[in-house]
Order: C-alpha cells, then sequence, then structure tokens
C-alpha cells in the first residue's frame, strides 16, 4: 500500500512537472507547457489564432515549446507567430520544421532572434530558406551577441549555399552562445564550409557542433578540415570545463 501510495505520488509530480502537451488546436492554452500541433494543417489561420493566444497571454503563460511540424504555415503565420514569441518570454524552443515559411517569415524569427533572450532552441529545417534568409538569420545573431540565449538553429534541408554559410560563420564570430548549427543537406560548397571552419579556429566556448552533411558540394578534403576543427573545438571545451571544476 505505502508502495503504490509513493508511485501515485510520483506519477503525480511528474504531471504537474511536465505540465499539459496540447494536440488538438484551441484557442484554451491554459496549464499548457508544450503546444504540439505536429502534422495538422492549421495553415497560417491556425498559427494566427495561436500568436494571438499567445500575445494575450490568458491562461498560455505556462507554455514554453511550440512544435509546430508540417503544419501549412507561411510567411504571414510564421511573422504572427515571431512577434508572439518576442512578446512572451517563457518560450523557449520553437520548432517550425516543413513548413513553407521561405525568407520573407525567417526574416520576422531574425528579429526575435536579435531581442529574445529566452529562445533556446529553434528548428527551420526544410522552410524554403535561402542564402537571404540564413544572412538575416546571421544578422540577428550578431545583433544580440552573446546577450542571447539561443543554443541550437537547425537550418538543414534549406537552399542555402556559400553566401549563407558564409554570413552565418561572421556571425559565429561575434555570438560564442551557439552550441549546435545543423546545415546538412543545403547546396554549401568548399567556400561556405571554408568560412564555416574558420569561424572554429578562435578560442573560445562556441559552437561544438557543425552539420554539414549531404552538401554535395564539399570536398572530401575541405569536410577533414571542419572536422579537426570540430575536434579541436572540442578539446578545448573540454579543458574550459576542468578550468570551471
Amino acid at each position: 500500500m505505502v508502495s503504490n501510495l509513493v508511485t501515485l505520488l510520483l506519477v503525480h509530480s511528474c504531471t504537474f512537472a511536465l505540465g499539459r502537451v496540447c494536440t488538438a488546436p484551441s484557442v484554451n492554452l491554459e496549464g499548457c507547457v508544450t503546444v504540439d500541433y505536429t502534422n495538422q494543417a492549421i495553415g497560417d489561420a491556425g498559427a494566427l489564432a495561436l500568436a494571438q493566444s499567445l500575445a494575450s497571454g490568458s491562461g498560455s503563460e505556462t507554455v514554453a515549446t511550440l512544435i509546430l511540424y508540417k503544419c501549412g504555415i507561411g510567411p504571414v503565420g510564421a511573422a504572427a507567430l515571431a512577434e508572439a514569441v518576442r512578446a512572451h518570454p517563457r518560450v523557449t524552443a520553437v520548432n517550425l520544421n516543413s513548413n513553407a515559411i521561405e525568407d520573407a517569415g525567417v526574416a520576422s524569427v531574425a528579429a526575435v532572434l536579435a531581442h529574445s533572450a529566452s529562445l533556446l532552441h529553434l528548428e527551420l529545417d526544410t522552410c524554403g530558406v535561402t542564402d537571404a534568409g540564413a544572412t538575416r538569420l546571421a544578422m540577428g545573431l550578431v545583433e544580440i551577441g552573446d546577450g542571447g540565449a539561443l543554443l541550437t538553429l537547425d537550418l538543414g534541408g534549406n537552399v542555402i549555399g556559400d553566401s549563407g554559410a558564409t554570413a552565418l560563420a561572421g556571425a559565429l564570430r561575434a555570438n560564442h552562445v551557439l552550441r549546435k548549427l545543423e546545415l546538412g543537406g543545403n547546396h554549401i560548397g568548399d567556400a561556405g564550409a571554408k568560412a564555416l571552419a574558420g569561424s572554429l579556429t578562435s578560442h573560445n566556448q562556441g559552437l561544438t557542433h557543425l552539420g554539414l552533411s549531404y552538401n554535395s558540394r564539399i570536398s572530401a578534403a575541405t569536410m577533414e578540415h571542419v572536422e579537426h576543427g570540430l575536434a579541436v573545438r572540442s578539446r578545448h571545451a573540454a579543458s574550459w570545463g576542468k578550468s570551471e571544476l
């Protein structure tokens, strides 16, 4: 009986800590910690409604994670969500993977990056982002610098080329907070990869993961150079950790 009671108390406490996971589109987000509308075609109209619910603050104060994978959201919906996230500092993770938000939507997201001290994880995989969008994101990372909180940025599966990669490389020199940058499955070649590798040479507590797989234009020699830079960075990160103990 005692063990059963302990189990029930543990389950209750864990459920309370995790909070509600809202999976059905609704204006009522009271007590919700995670909004997960995966594969639901809410479109821009649904994104606007969600943004309004977040901005109103009515019952949505607990929302910390937005998972909006493949929801048919475009630039208009992305812009509305970006503004809502800017006004809702509790949101720490946003997944907009497989939504055609394109560069126009990314520009709105970049504006949030430039001012957010709470967003930790941003996923924009397969969103139609080109060099222009990557450059806007890079500008946001530079603007907030080490005052930001973003740890992971996923830009895989887009159409980013060398100029976008070079812009992101420049951002890494000014922003030492970002830990993971995913750029796999883009159109990056040797020039962009070398620029990114160059950003790894400065000995600071910055990037430790750089994903460049499935960029067929990057030569084996350049990939080896990038991997070497990451290995060096990882060794320095380990030594920093030991020095702080």
